[in-house]
């Protein structure tokens, strides 16, 4: 990976006079930098990160006028090298700050913020498969991804767990993976990450939504367990965002399984890539 110094240098040689510049995050794939303000650059740092940003332009570029928020447009464009630090890509910052859940709360007008979000996920739920062909967007084995989370958690994590814990989690994925109504929904193009961290506010609405690259089309129940989360909205907001879209209150059973796992794919996540604080994050409560 080149140094920052370096890094500016081909933003200013290739896209715009840099004046400024903040390092957002260099998180495990890709760093990120705001430049003067107004751009977001990023930057892969392993050559898979550069075919994901690839295939996103294109994702993002399809979806860009079919969206009720504003999302990323990309408008500086360095993806035809392979050379780490080189490929990159730049947009115009979208203004907000993730809508946290303590700055959710602050929020005069709760109902706006549920307008907004029903109306957005509507809006991405809606589009269909035949329509995005030629942008590879995965379609997902719902059932086939539960079933080797669970296989993952009884090989990976049981062993650290207490007995009640394991107990709970074997029920609740038994019941989960035996329901077959549980599979019984159309695949929906969903974010994957509806989280608040990639939900961009003013304090007084959304101004953006930002991070597709998980965008995949599955249980469009995944995109409300977030909502739900432990740093979410809560349920009765969600229940409100029903009034806008009208198929909520059918994905809210679903959801409240995929959000009771969210602890323990971080636990997954920090035994397979050795990340003991990821690991302990998840474990917590199940210990």
């Amino acid at each position: 990976m080149l140094s920052t110094k370096q890094t500016i240098e081909i933003i200013s040689n290739k896209f715009i006079n840099v004046k400024n510049y903040e390092i957002i995050t260099s998180g495990q794939y890709n760093v990120i930098i705001v430049v003067n303000d107004k751009w977001v650059f990023r930057i892969p740092k392993f050559l898979k990160e550069i075919d994901v940003l690839r295939k996103q332009v294109k994702q993002l570029d399809f979806l860009y006028d079919k969206l009720t928020l504003p999302i990323p447009k990309f408008s500086y464009l360095n993806l035809e090298t392979d050379v780490i630090g080189h490929a990159m890509v730049g947009y115009r910052i979208i203004k907000g700050e993730p809508l946290l859940q303590e700055k959710f709360y602050k929020i005069a007008d709760q109902n706006f913020i549920s307008k907004q979000l029903a109306f957005f996920l509507k809006s991405l739920h809606d589009i269909k498969t035949e329509d995005t062909k030629g942008l590879s967007v995965p379609i997902v084995d719902n059932y086939k991804f539960w079933f080797e989370m669970y296989r993952d958690i009884d090989n990976l994590l049981f062993k650290y767990m207490r007995s009640d814990a394991i107990i709970k989690i074997k029920r609740d994925f038994d019941e989960y993976l035996s329901d077959p109504e549980n599979q019984n929904f159309k695949p929906k193009l969903i974010h994957n990450d509806f989280g608040p961290t990639n939900i961009l506010s003013d304090g007084n609405e959304i101004t953006g939504i930002i991070d597709f690259d998980s965008l995949s089309f599955n249980d469009p129940a995944v995109d409300i367990a977030s909502l739900i989360g432990k740093f979410g909205y809560g349920q009765d907001f969600v229940i409100s965002m029903g009034k806008y879209y009208q198929d909520i209150d059918k994905l809210l059973e679903r959801a409240k399984f995929y959000r009771s796992t969210f602890a323990l794919q971080d636990a997954i996540f920090g035994v397979k890539n050795n990340d003991i604080k990821a690991f302990n994050s998840g474990m917590i409560d199940y210990v």
